[in-house]
């Protein structure tokens, strides 16, 4: 690589921090607010984050050993930062609540990991990848689709030790270890199941609209059509079940997908404007038009 090459930015850093002062005083923002609409806009914000950092774990240029342990870190620390800013609003929680503290940095590494699985298999079915398209990239475009029996044996590894983790939580909180072992499992089970399947249909649909498309307005109009009818899709199967009333449940689901379009799709606007491509390896023109587009 030539020395004299311009390093590339980082726009993830810089995201992190925009996130970390968000999350800080959100929940300042938050309190006292009446509008239901604005509330869970504000929630879309905090969802577009781990939204983000699950593309990022899963679609980054860095190696898989280094990427996912700072994505992670840092979704953990986002986290840390939030409960902070809650408890500067509503003060620390009594002694006999102290303990359910535990449950959210011992469960969501699990939940996080379900909620990259339709981007895992995205990227082992086409190989695409995001990459700096102004950087060398060291690494053959065949390796980036390779999952052989050293992978599988580390994801195994890596999904015993989440569970462990997670039965250690069990262990340090006495209230859920008093309960039967089904309910102890099952809100992480229906947690981890939500974050695969809303997963593969919001973050895969902004990937393909803002790198798959090579026409950016395009792109927006499209998931906006989209997130419209999946929008009356859920609003129409509330209705079926118990629940919110349909505008109820349209409110809340318009703000949900307004704050997280927010954040992802321009998070992903800024990575493409700073010269991050969406790199696939099904075929040779496939490469070259993503990267030189």
């Amino acid at each position: 690589m030539n020395t004299s090459q311009k390093v590339p930015p980082r726009p993830m850093v810089l995201f992190v921090v925009i996130f970390a002062v968000m999350d800080l005083f959100l929940p300042a923002m938050l309190s006292g607010l009446e509008s239901v609409v604005v509330g869970t806009f504000f929630t879309g914000l905090v969802v577009g984050q781990f939204a983000l950092l699950s593309i990022w774990a899963v679609l980054a240029p860095q190696p898989v050993l280094v990427r996912w342990p700072l994505t992670l870190l840092t979704a953990m620390g986002l986290l840390l930062i939030l409960l902070l800013g809650m408890f500067a609003v509503n003060g620390p929680p009594m002694d006999g609540t102290a303990f359910l503290l535990i449950l959210p940095f011992c469960w969501l590494p699990l939940v996080f990991l379900a909620a990259q699985s339709p981007l895992w298999v995205l990227r082992l079915v086409t190989g695409c990848r995001i990459v700096d398209a102004m950087a060398e990239d060291k690494l053959p475009p065949e390796e980036s689709r390779q999952f052989d029996l050293r992978h599988m044996f580390a994801a195994t590894a890596l999904i015993a030790i989440l569970l462990t983790l997670v039965r250690l939580s069990f262990y340090l909180t006495p209230a859920l270890y008093r309960e039967p072992e089904t309910e102890m499992w099952l809100p992480l089970l229906i947690a981890c199941l939500v974050c695969g399947v809303w997963s593969a249909f919001t973050t895969i649909p902004c990937l393909g609209a803002v790198f798959v498309v090579r026409n950016p307005t395009a792109g927006l109009v499209g998931v906006i059509v989209y997130a419209g009818l999946m929008t009356v899709l859920l609003v129409a199967g509330s209705s079926l079940i118990s629940g919110p009333t349909a505008s109820e449940a349209f409110t809340l689901l318009f703000g949900l997908n307004a704050g997280l379009a927010t954040v992802l799709l321009g998070s992903l606007h800024l990575l493409r404007a700073v010269g991050y491509r969406l790199l696939w390896v099904r075929r040779k023109s496939a490469v070259v038009d993503s990267v030189s587009d």
